[in-house]
């Protein structure tokens, strides 16, 4: 691995390569899993599968954010990522007193991963689409708004996936179930199996609504994704003052800016294979709308909103028609350029910006929102501001001094990992960020 007549070792060497990042993710993956113990009393711990499950959940994301990145953007933006997610002080902390949240950043991930195998399969892969199905499930059972993910992974498929030759205005109906891509049938199945976990959330929601917070947390969340807070009203153990907050955000801001320009990796979209059975769907729909009916009736509030409720997996069987109608009449983007946004950095941008905007701006007319709420879209934001830290500065001496900068910034946020937990629903709680947070059961 050595060049001829030099002791330099040859970088562009596939195989040294392979090693490099297997043993970088070990390494990154034995740190996550050391920091989630880290100021955490081992004595008096629940169940041993429990807490294995939680470290599970806590070191799971470190390679999925790796591939994620590595897939779009490169393996340099990659490993940058992975050392961002391993030194989120908030994320390790959420480790130790509410593990449920780290649990949605792992299957969140999960499900982006399985998509993005899933949209370049040239064959039917069941395996692979259980395996996103069951995702998409376990996610919408432990993350409250794992479903603006399903909306934007069905909408990204739609807009993004190859055209079929365009078909009659009255063949768009049949066409919509016979020959939609199979990968928006899988989501068609995911959308309508998670719908009564779905319903659930709604029925958990707060009955009150409306906070004077939205401002403070889009601040917050644009800093590296709640890396520290702006006055400690809503982050109590990450306040890092007026001054120091501003400029975190304005760093955090030139990072995501910079990441337009970097380049992306190209792939063909395919998603072809045999259409799945419309009796599944059916018989899927039909199951779901069971269990939503019974789960209406043991309810004891709000049984007019839930049920109306249980028509959404009817209204899903619609999603191919929708998608056929759509794919008719909208153009398919282009991404003939590596300089443009293209398709799976449009992905991370819808996840990373749009979903987290949506709900904040959201949040005043609606359901408060609390910190821990959104870290099942900081990973996304974490790869776009790797991939402006990587290729801000062309010169590779100024891009290891940003580099070397940012690790120094998250490593100062691990001694508020290592604060005691505190009791769920407590004023010091990072998962609630006002008195109306609490759930009306």
């Amino acid at each position: 691995m050595t060049e001829p007549g030099s002791g330099r070792l040859r970088l562009s060497n596939r195989k040294y390569r392979t090693h490099l990042i297997v043993s970088f993710l070990s390494i990154a993956i034995f740190a996550a899993a050391a920091l989630r113990l880290w100021g955490t009393e081992l004595r008096g711990l629940p169940d041993l599968e429990t807490y294995i499950a939680g470290l599970l959940y806590a070191s799971g994301p470190i390679p999925l954010i790796f591939l994620i990145a590595r897939r779009v953007f490169g393996s340099t933006v990659g490993g940058v990522a992975v050392l961002m997610l391993t030194l989120h002080g908030f994320h390790i902390y959420l480790g130790q007193t509410a593990p449920h949240y780290v649990a949605g950043v792992f299957l969140s991930l999960l499900a982006s991963w399985l998509l993005f195998l899933l949209v370049r399969t040239r064959t039917c892969t069941p395996w692979l689409e259980a395996g996103y199905i069951a995702a998409v499930i376990a996610g919408t059972l432990v993350a409250e708004f794992f479903w603006l993910l399903i909306v934007v992974h069905l909408c990204w498929t739609i807009l993004v996936l190859p055209r079929r030759l365009s078909l009659p205005a009255g063949e768009v109906l049949q066409a919509g179930f016979s020959n939609a891509p199979r990968m928006i049938q899988t989501q068609m199945i995911a959308v309508i199996l998670a719908a009564p976990a779905i319903s659930q959330s709604v029925y958990r929601a707060p009955l009150r609504a409306g906070q004077a917070l939205s401002e403070d947390l889009l601040t917050e969340y644009l800093s590296f994704g709640f890396l520290f807070s702006k006055h400690g009203l809503t982050i109590p153990i990450h306040h890092a003052g007026e001054l120091a907050a501003s400029f975190l955000l304005a760093f955090a801001l030139a990072l995501l800016i910079a990441g337009l320009r970097a380049p992306k990796r190209e792939a063909p979209l395919f998603a072809l294979g045999k259409p799945l059975p419309l009796g599944l769907a059916i018989a899927a729909a039909v199951t779901s709308t069971a269990i939503m009916l019974w789960l209406t009736l043991i309810a004891e509030r709000r049984t007019g909103g839930m049920i109306a409720l249980t028509a959404l997996p009817l209204i899903a069987l619609g999603i191919p028609v929708l998608a056929a109608t759509w794919r008719r009449h909208v153009i398919r983007l282009p991404s003939r350029s590596l300089s443009f946004l293209q398709e799976r950095a449009l992905f991370l941008w819808l996840m990373g910006i749009v979903s987290p905007l949506v709900l904040i701006a959201a949040s005043c007319e609606a359901v408060p929102l609390a910190p821990a709420t959104l870290m099942i879209f900081v990973p996304y934001y974490l790869i776009l501001c790797a991939a402006g830290t990587v290729c801000i500065f062309q010169r590779r001496t100024f891009r290891w001094i940003i580099i070397s900068l940012i690790v120094i910034l998250f490593a100062g946020s691990l001694p508020s990992a290592t604060v005691k937990p505190v009791t769920p629903g407590s004023k010091s709680d990072p998962t609630r960020s006002t008195p109306n947070l609490q759930r009306a059961d």
